[in-house]
């Protein structure tokens, strides 16, 4: 029985870096979008830093996680 080729295995080097441009792309987005919440909570609504803390520790263990897989894969 034949395994099925990934989406990633189908695809060749050029279509990969659109996709990785689009995806690094997209991140960035949704990083800079939840600081942007965070600065909204904190100076608009004046909330209190433990209102929001829970996104705050989503952004740091994102931002953590992406910095230590881009020195282990060696693009740092």
């Amino acid at each position: 029985m034949k395994k099925k080729a990934s989406i990633f295995q189908k695809m060749d080097e050029r279509n990969k870096q659109v996709a990785l441009k689009v995806m690094a792309i997209m991140y960035l987005l949704t990083i800079l979008s939840l600081q942007g919440i965070v600065i909204y909570r904190q100076l608009a609504l004046q909330q209190d830093i433990h209102d929001f803390e829970d996104v705050a520790i989503i952004m740091t263990v994102n931002t953590v996680f992406l910095v230590s897989a881009l020195l282990y894969f060696g693009a740092i």
